[in-house]
């Protein structure tokens, strides 16, 4: 895939806004880090569980794209995520 091919793919995948620039998640990651008892919320859990799904789709978009590099580090976070949100719910 040419680069003028992974900008057009880019710009298709500019719907996810601002989920996927990282500043919905990382606002919410703050909070929840600053007060990990808020996961026990079933409203947080909701949006934890929805910013996952999100991380996921978007590094398995990336990858259906040729945008490896990028695909990588979004399932890392993604499983990172899941990982430390799932430790805080329990």
């Amino acid at each position: 895939m040419d680069s003028r091919s992974k900008i057009q793919s880019y710009r298709t995948h500019e719907f996810m806004g601002l989920w996927d620039s990282g500043v919905v998640p990382g606002l919410l990651h703050w909070q929840w880090a600053r007060d990990p008892s808020l996961l026990q919320d079933p409203v947080n859990k909701a949006m934890a569980g929805i910013a996952n799904v999100l991380l996921w789709a978007s590094s398995v978009w990336y990858a259906k794209h040729g945008i490896n590099d990028t695909s990588v580090v979004l399932g890392i976070s993604a499983a990172l995520q899941a990982v430390g949100v799932g430790k805080a719910c329990l």
